[in-house]
């Protein structure tokens, strides 16, 4: 049902835009637009940078504090890394994502909070 009212609202925002604006008008504002999605876009992607180089950082620095303080190996973090990779059948650089516990009565899948 929100979709209809989402088609027919566009359809009567365009229709009445059009009456006050020109073509011209139109197509700069949506360039204008399109310019502020792009530098959002950008701001967004530059934050992710920086959040994942503090991610390397840090666990740079645990493996360190790791490999001082025990007798594991790049080689051992290497072989738990692809055991981690392999936890969904598949060698794809990616976690595993997280099964949801099912009822061992029903087999109805339980809400996180819930027993």
């Amino acid at each position: 049902m929100d979709d209809f009212f989402d088609k027919l609202f566009d359809a009567a925002f365009t229709t009445n835009r059009r009456r006050y604006f020109s073509e011209p008008t139109i197509t700069r504002m949506h360039a204008l637009q399109a310019k502020d999605d792009a530098r959002q876009a950008y701001t967004e992607v530059t934050f992710l940078k920086q959040k994942v180089e503090k991610l390397m950082m840090i666990t740079e620095a645990l493996w360190t504090i790791i490999k001082e303080t025990t007798d594991y190996t790049d080689e051992d973090l290497i072989e738990i890394m692809r055991e981690i990779d392999l936890k969904d059948g598949k060698l794809d650089g990616k976690v595993a994502p997280e099964t949801p516990d099912n009822c061992p009565n029903c087999g109805r899948v339980l809400q996180k909070k819930q027993k």
